[in-house]
């Protein structure tokens, strides 16, 4: 009888112990489920917004063809590709980003402005909660402009700055929004600052 009270016992342990293993397992698998996310990685996709734009002749050769007020506004719409790298460290994401945006926008005025892309490079810096990514970004900008007026179809160089937000869909797949201002100071010599605004849904693929 003390044999079988003691066989028993040991029975109920092992059973014990077996169950505690499978709760550890399931937990940590569980765990993993929910923190396999990395933003680590490449990264290519498409994107399309909206943008706002903005110009005044300052100083300079120009002559003040956008009005009395010598300022024109335009808007309109745009889409581009992007790809990128990001590299997560904890909970901090740093990354670098270039992209090409086709731009259809003209300005109110009589100059016949319009702006027709631009390329950009961006550093990014985020912070990251599992399939939440949230990143500021700064960077060079460069843009090529047509108008009628041959002296006003130029190209130059700026500075870009913004934020964005991505969230993981699938495993590969995200989606998001960034909103980016461009700067330009005497744009192309010609006496002219110039502002851009970009609002841009995004989707992409991560490697």
């Amino acid at each position: 009888m003390r044999i079988l009270k003691l066989t028993s016992l040991a029975v109920v342990l092992m059973a014990g112990s077996a169950f505690a293993a499978d709760d550890l397992v399931v937990t940590a698998s569980d765990n993993n489920f929910e923190q396999r996310w990395s933003w680590t990685g490449f990264s290519g996709g498409l994107e399309a917004g909206y943008s706002w734009s903005s110009d005044e002749i300052t100083a300079g050769g120009a002559a003040c063809v956008f009005g009395p007020d010598c300022f024109a506004n335009g808007e309109g719409g745009i889409y581009g590709a992007f790809v990128g790298y990001n590299h997560q460290m904890g909970s901090f994401v740093g990354g670098v980003e270039a992209s090409y945006t086709r731009i259809d926008t003209d300005f109110d005025d009589a100059s016949g402005v319009s702006i027709v892309d631009s390329w950009a490079l961006k550093g990014r810096l985020g912070y990251a909660m599992d399939r939440f990514h949230a990143y500021g970004l700064i960077g060079a900008t460069y843009v090529t402009t047509d108008s009628p007026i041959a002296a006003l179809a130029q190209s130059d160089w700026g500075i870009v700055y913004g934020a964005g937000l991505d969230v993981a869909i699938t495993e590969n797949i995200f989606g998001g929004i960034q909103y980016t201002h461009h700067d330009f100071t005497d744009f192309a010599d010609l006496g002219i600052d110039a502002e851009m605004d970009n609002v841009m849904v995004r989707i992409g693929y991560k490697f």
